[in-house]
């Protein structure tokens, strides 16, 4: 999944004039073809808004891919996961904002993050986003790059 939202984020957005993003990049909008070791993403039916930046949408699409992740598997699979999904899309560049999207809101922004983290309870949700923030920190810029 890494691999190709980097590989889509590399296009450029003829409706942005800029590089493209997915909107809604969760891991249900992932297939996988076993036989060539390739994902593949589908539904494009949801855009970010035009004012946004390509690099804040393309960060958002990393943060939404995460938040499903973290709301999917349990507490040992997660940070494993999530450095496979950080290394297959092989872009340190956006380590740094991504680390600064790494905290949940609180009151009614909350609760989106609710719904793309499957209801995971606040105390683990912090546990998991933690975790993250140190690996991106150790892990800035030692990235492979392909």
């Amino acid at each position: 999944a890494g691999r190709e939202l980097s590989r889509a984020h590399a296009n450029r957005c003829p409706t942005y004039g800029a590089p493209w993003s997915h909107g809604d990049p969760h891991t249900g909008n992932f297939i996988f073809d076993p036989a060539t070791q390739r994902a593949r993403l589908i539904d494009f039916e949801v855009m970010h808004h035009a004012a946004l930046e390509a690099r804040e949408r393309q960060v958002d699409d990393l943060l939404i891919f995460l938040q499903d992740l973290m709301g999917r598997i349990e507490c040992e699979r997660w940070l494993p996961n999530a450095q496979a999904f950080l290394e297959g899309y092989a872009r340190p560049e956006f380590l740094p904002l991504l680390r600064q999207h790494l905290v949940a809101p609180r009151g009614l922004a909350r609760l989106w993050w609710a719904v793309r983290t499957t209801w995971l309870p606040a105390p683990e949700l912090d546990r998991r986003l933690a975790s993250l923030r140190v690996w991106l920190a150790e892990a800035a810029g030692l990235l492979p790059e392909n």
